[in-house]
């Protein structure tokens, strides 16, 4: 029995996720380059699992939404099939992508549409006994469809255009999710527990890693800065985290706990060996950046919605009027000229800043 991750070319156009198509060497197999098309013969293959000699692609979700990563695994039985046999494409019914598919099968739903994965492979017909007009190529489909929410009211597309002007070499999966309505704000995050009991159930990296991204379909960070990492936070403000890294032969966990100044407490490798690594004294970039981006007040955003609008002036004003509808605001964000005290001056500053933002 073999198991193994996708290897392939990218199918999306997003330049953070390219990487080449390469074979996996353990498994002595070659990968087809992605094409819009299916092999013809397809069409009228034998769909027993029986006759398939348990080859299967394994990608545990049918539906996902935008922003999700999942693990795709491929099986078959090395017994019966031949080497350097194996194939997969990708096809989508309009053409148009869905997401990169990384180097070790994890697949990065990026955009609404459905797509269809496709495994070939050719049977062995001095170990199978094939008919005449049989090639002996057997093929497993697997569709996926990957949804989005776009019916967003104002406030939240003014929310995902802030935080796309926010992030750079990281990305924010699960706060986009947050935002869309796509998951709950207090969803369960995965456990330290619940880690070290998968790499204990695990049959092999693949299977850990579907096992994770199953548990925890929305990653807290996409990690971008020459190798890309997916990263996993324990606790809300990523003090607590894991790190998957997405590079072709790699599969490992590395977990950080860090203090609140952001120094780190522990480094430690959890597989496939586990590893006590260097400790940093200095503060650890990512939980900074990430406490400036999601948890700094942002000026100007008195209603705390991750934009600036007209809304904050509306709701600074009926603060600022006693109002009797005036609802929460936040006072260190709409304290524009930081001066400590809310008043006239800081809504006329506002206003000046949106006028500034419309004329551009």
């Amino acid at each position: 029995m073999f198991q193994t991750s996708i290897s392939l070319k990218i199918l999306s156009v997003l330049p953070m996720f390219v990487l080449s198509s390469v074979p996996a060497d353990l498994l002595n197999v070659n990968f087809a380059d992605i094409t819009g098309n299916h092999n013809p013969a397809a069409e009228a293959l034998p769909d027993t699992n029986e006759e398939q000699y348990e080859l299967a692609l394994e990608l545990s979700a049918d539906t996902m939404y935008v922003g999700e990563v999942r693990q795709i695994c491929v099986t078959g039985d090395t017994e019966y099939y031949l080497p350097d046999s194996l194939y997969i494409h990708i096809s989508t019914a309009d053409g148009a992508a869905v997401g990169p598919v990384s180097a070790e099968g994890q697949f990065f739903a990026a955009f609404a549409g459905e797509a269809t994965f496709c495994i070939e492979a050719k049977l062995d017909p001095e170990k199978v006994d094939l008919s005449p007009d049989d090639d002996g190529i057997r093929v497993i489909t697997k569709t996926v469809r990957v949804i989005d929410n776009n019916e967003l009211t104002d406030e939240q597309n003014a929310t995902l255009e802030a935080l796309a002007h926010m992030e750079s070499e990281f990305n924010f999966p699960r706060r986009r999710a947050v935002v869309k309505g796509c998951l709950n704000a207090d969803a369960p995050r995965l456990t330290r527990e619940q880690i070290d009991r998968f790499i204990e159930e695990s049959e092999s990296p693949e299977t850990l890693y579907r096992n994770i991204m199953d548990a925890q379909p929305f990653p807290d960070c996409i990690i971008q800065s020459g190798v890309i990492e997916i990263c996993y936070f324990l606790n809300d403000d990523g003090s607590e985290r894991i790190t998957l890294p997405c590079v072709h032969g790699t599969f490992g966990i590395r977990y950080e706990r860090l203090n609140p100044d952001g120094s780190t407490e522990e480094n430690r490798h959890l597989y496939p060996e586990p590893q006590d690594q260097p400790i940093s004294t200095g503060q650890d970039y990512l939980y900074n950046y990430y406490q400036k981006v999601v948890h700094t007040p942002l000026s100007g955003d008195a209603n705390t919605d991750w934009a600036v609008s007209r809304h904050d002036a509306v709701l600074l004003q009926k603060w600022l009027l006693a109002s009797g509808d005036a609802q929460y605001i936040d006072a260190e964000a709409a304290d524009m000229n930081q001066d400590g005290k809310l008043n006239a001056i800081d809504f006329t500053i506002l206003k000046q800043q949106l006028l500034q933002d419309a004329a551009e």
